[in-house]
């Protein structure tokens, strides 16, 4: 099944864009690789669309903590 996730670009030098669905979080980086995280809380999606830097945020409450 394939459907589409609503990416919304950020302010950041590491990530592109970030979109939210279903309790899934994807992060686009500007390399062009997205990656999943599953069962994030929604105010982590918040936190990254607000953060005054996204790559931060994403490394101190996301990355490696959701897989």
């Amino acid at each position: 099944m394939s459907y589409y996730v609503e990416m919304i670009c950020v302010s950041s030098s590491f990530i592109l864009a970030v979109g939210y669905s279903g309790g899934t979080l994807y992060v686009e980086m500007h390399t062009g690789q997205t990656y999943t995280h599953p069962h994030v809380p929604y105010y982590h999606f918040e936190g990254l669309l607000h953060a005054s830097s996204p790559g931060a945020y994403y490394n101190q409450n996301i990355r490696g903590k959701y897989k």
